[in-house]
């Protein structure tokens, strides 16, 4: 089985109007970290959207979430 890699995630689009219609999805976007959780050979790893790790400065919020993020 393939090792589970880093995507890079869609950036925030500031606009004044929201599209319409079945085929969007829109989220609210609140002050934080974003963070992408990737499970491989049954790790998990913490990343930022800019791919640094954040295993440890998140390991409070993954072990809450039942993830071993080591």
């Amino acid at each position: 089985m393939p090792k589970a890699k880093f995507i890079e995630p869609m950036l925030l689009l500031r606009t004044d109007k929201l599209p319409e219609g079945p085929e969007w999805l829109v989220e609210l976007k609140l002050d934080g970290y974003r963070s992408l959780a990737i499970k491989s050979a049954g790790k998990v790893q913490l990343r930022s959207r800019n791919d640094n790790d954040f295993n440890k400065r998140l390991s409070r919020h993954s072990e809450r979430a039942g993830l071993d993020a080591r």
